[in-house]
């Protein structure tokens, strides 16, 4: 397994440094958008600059300590390259439906 040897244990976010479990800080570069899965800050629907009705939810993208897809390569086996690069990271993304 090629991830055998990254860091397993979980750490603040390295930009916001909030702990795991929290919710990232505002203009946060490591937080994925909650519509799209994609990074925040690059999407378009950060903090509802897009408009109604699919708007990213802070309460959802939380920090877990680990970088965005780290434990879905470590699960495939693969880095976290090859996660983005295969498109392998759609298997885990679930989009939440819009709220009416």
């Amino acid at each position: 397994m090629k991830t055998k040897n990254w860091k397993i244990k979980p750490t603040n976010c390295p930009d916001c440094g909030v702990a795991p479990g929290q919710r990232h800080r505002p203009m946060c570069d490591i937080e994925e958008c909650s519509v799209c899965g994609h990074q925040l800050l690059t999407c378009g629907h950060v903090y509802g600059l897009r408009k109604a009705p699919r708007r990213h939810d802070r309460w959802v993208s939380r920090w877990t300590g680990f970088w965005p897809g780290f434990l879905e390569a470590l699960a495939l086996g693969l880095d976290l390259n090859e996660l983005s690069s295969t498109g392998a990271y759609k298997l885990f993304f679930i989009k939440r439906k819009a709220r009416r």
